[in-house]
């Protein structure tokens, strides 16, 4: 603060001695006209902000460098408490041949180092504080000068200890008239304060100093030069300087702060690096080896549990297998009945599959009705086959059930040697871990090691390095060779009481079979009625949406026709009037003759679109008829839906038919009689033909139609440029032989 004041002293004794000779530089510059007041009060603020902005940066890095501090404290303390852990350890397997010893010998290691890492973070961290607190105070010195500039400017002085509040108060009473608006140019403050405010992102504070001083000496000129913004308070350059030399000063103090404490951070982050990795190498050496304590100690207790279990499960096995030897013995019969119905279901199978087969290779059905119809035949004729394979799977399931129970009766003897020496074997690893256990069950077991793992660990690490790991294991090996023989009967027994019902079952479910091959080919007739009804409805709508677009351009060819012939009466007319003995211009009448052209090829091209709507109305009406000669009565209500459907087509005023959901009610209807349906496939591909015919009309007026687009198109383009020739031509006439002259010459030329 001695250095401050003394630098307030010295500019004020420098701003006494130039003032005189800097008054010339500005004319009247104690005027305090609005502009002027503006000026100055921008320039302070301006200033004001640059300097607080550098102060406030060097606070946070204070800040930060505090809490670094603190962090370092913590990571200290984590240091010595892993610490501790890892030496108690270490102790306890040193005795050990624990290929875990390394790995703990490393941690501890890198622990020791940690208190290195953190005295070097700690170091920096203070002195990024110190050099922080120095720029905070250069930059804080920068008050005084503005604060006493803002006293200048308002004629008081004032030697008080300064703060950026009481500078800010300072600037803010110097007042323009109430009325007065500043102008844009002489608004600095916010260039500078916005150049200020990257200070907070910047990375390169050398960068942004450079910046900012460049512009402070910009808009300190800027302010200075001009006569009606310059004030004599600013007439000199010491009040600048000082503010200029306070923000270098600041920011180079700044940056090595910053430099500091990055280096502080960066030691700090490697030994909480450090600190979290050694400690988490020994916990998961603690973590291994009391894992391995509780893993051991439920596999044993497992064992146990497994064991008495086994032995339950192979009493009931036995159980179960003289059952299932006397229902095989008494399942021996014919299976032959089985084979009764499939000849029937066959031959509708087959006789459904023929018909699909006709109607899909007539290319008469869409993509999707093909796609699902295959699936529905090949869904019956899987059902079909799985008929005649239920009696021959039955008998070969009962001569396998007969081996089998032998085969089982064997079995059982050489289990029950395993499960004497397992036992042995389980009481043996019992007394390695020290567990006085009186009755050898799972429950008693579980109790035992649970008392263990809730008390401290190191009993529990202790009584895990005295387990024979290897033993436990060989033990569990034969354990589970014992448990798959078990399983494997128990399998075995399961294969014949599944063959026994499979046998049992198959004349119940050959029916379903039955059913399902029948309703798989229903749906595939199903699926290709409602694709052919979708189609219609689709083509119909189509042809419909055209008709109506052809009358629209009926009405257009009709006005074109209309105008080409009252626009060449027009202009003959007029020729005839005027008693012009060289007749109308002959690229007049050439454009009437090619515009009447153009809209006669309209007129043939929406001929040929009726033709082809006619076209389908009769080829419908006669497919219909060829249909109803059939005798399919099934199909009644698709014939009429389908004579609807071409009625909307002969009347447009009545509603179509294909609204809501006619085409699913259509498919219900005929569903109801499916035996009947299934018999008569011949109207069905009477349908998918018909469709099929109707679809490829539709493709030929759609094509027609883009022609008939284009052909009016031409006509109309054709009947505007007669029209303009004609009118361009009858203008001519009117001007001089000269002027026609010139208008021939540039009609020939457009």
């Amino acid at each position: 603060m001695p250095a401050v004041r003394f630098c307030f002293v010295l500019l004020l004794s420098v701003c006494f001695v130039l003032r005189v000779s800097c008054a010339k530089n500005c004319i009247n510059s104690k005027d305090k006209s609005d502009v002027r007041m503006c000026a100055v009060r921008e320039l302070l603020w301006g200033w004001l902000n640059v300097t607080n902005k550098t102060a406030v940066r060097a606070g946070k890095v204070m800040q930060n460098a505090t809490a670094l501090r603190d962090r370092a404290n913590t990571v200290e303390t984590k240091a010595k408490e892993s610490l501790k852990m890892a030496n108690n350890v270490m102790g306890r397997l040193k005795n050990s041949d624990s290929e875990q010893v390394a790995m703990v010998e490393k941690a501890v290691k890198v622990l020791k180092n940690v208190f290195y890492e953190v005295n070097t973070s700690r170091s920096k961290a203070v002195n990024a504080e110190n050099k922080a607190n120095t720029s905070m105070n250069a930059a804080v010195s920068g008050y005084g000068v503005i604060f006493r500039a803002a006293n200048s400017i308002l004629g008081k002085q004032d030697d008080a200890l300064i703060s950026y509040e009481k500078a800010l108060g300072e600037i803010n009473k110097i007042q323009i008239a109430k009325e007065a608006v500043c102008p844009e140019d002489v608004l600095v403050s916010k260039n500078l304060s916005a150049v200020a405010d990257k200070l907070d992102v910047t990375k390169n504070l050398s960068e942004w100093k450079n910046e900012m001083l460049r512009l402070l000496n910009s808009t300190y000129d800027k302010i200075t030069q001009n006569e009606s913004t310059c004030h004599f308070t600013f007439s000199d350059a010491v009040k600048f300087k000082c503010v200029e030399d306070a923000v270098d000063g600041a920011v180079k103090e700044l940056e090595v702060s910053l430099e500091e404490f990055n280096k502080a951070n960066l030691a700090l982050k490697e030994a909480e690096k450090n600190v979290t990795n050694a400690a988490r190498e020994v916990e998961v050496v603690n973590a291994t080896m009391l894992g391995r304590f509780k893993k051991n100690g439920e596999a044993l207790c497992g064992m146990i549990k497994r064991r008495a279990g086994l032995s339950m499960q192979l009493d009931a096995t036995v159980e179960h297998l003289k059952s299932a030897k006397k229902q095989t013995a008494d399942k021996v019969s014919d299976t032959a009945h089985l084979l009764a119905n499939i000849t029937e279901t066959n031959e509708v199978v087959q006789s459904v599959t023929d018909a699909i087969s006709q109607l899909l290779k007539s290319e008469s059905l869409p993509s999707a009705a093909k796609l699902f119809a295959s699936g529905d035949i090949s869904s019956a004729n899987e059902n079909a086959k799985r008929f005649k394979n239920v009696a021959t799977l039955s008998a070969q399931s009962v001569t396998r059930a007969k081996k089998s129970t032998t085969e089982l009766e064997d079995q059982t003897e050489n289990n029950k040697k395993e499960f004497k020496h397992i036992r042995e074997q389980l009481i043996a690893r019992l007394n390695e871990t020290k567990l006085n256990i009186s009755d050898l069950t799972a429950d008693e077991c579980n109790k035992k090691f649970s008392e263990i793992s809730v008390g401290s660990w190191e009993d529990a690490f202790d009584r895990a390095l005295g387990i024979n790991e290897t033993a436990l294991w060989e033990t569990n090996k034969t354990l589970k060779q014992l448990e798959a023989q078990i399983e494997l009967m128990g399998s075995n027994l399961t294969k014949i009481n599944s063959s026994v019902r499979d046998i049992n079952e198959a004349m119940s479910n050959a029916e379903q079979i039955r059913e399902a091959a029948k309703a798989a080919a229903a749906n595939a007739f199903a699926d290709v009625l409602r694709s052919l009804m979708q189609e219609m409805c689709s083509s119909a709508t189509e042809l419909h949406e055209l008709q109506k677009k052809n009358n629209g351009l009926k009405g257009t060819a009709k006005a074109l026709k209309n105008n080409v012939s009252v626009e060449s009466r027009r202009a003959e007319a007029a020729w005839k009037r005027d008693n012009d003995l060289s007749g109308m211009p002959p690229d007049v009448e050439e454009g009437f003759t090619y515009a009447s052209r153009g809209v006669a090829v309209l007129e043939k091209h929406l001929q040929r679109i009726d033709a082809q709507y006619t076209n389908v109305i009769n080829v419908v009406s006669q497919e219909l008829e060829i249909t109803e000669e059939s005798g399919a009565k099934t199909y009644d209500v698709a014939v009429n839906f389908v004579r609807d459907i071409n009625s909307n087509l002969a009347d447009f005023s009545s509603p179509s038919v294909c609204d809501g959901g006619r085409v699913a009610e259509l498919v219900q209807t005929v569903m109801k009689s499916r035996e009947a349906m299934l018999k008569n496939v011949s109207a069905i591909v009477s349908l998918g033909e018909l469709a099929a015919k109707v679809r490829e009309r539709v493709t030929a007026a759609r094509d027609q139609m883009r022609k008939a687009v284009s052909s009016a198109a031409d006509a109309q383009a054709a009947v505007e440029e007669a029209i303009r020739r004609a009118r361009d031509a009858d203008a001519g006439r009117r001007c001089t032989p000269l002027h026609r002259q010139l208008l021939n010459v540039l009609r020939h030329i457009w």
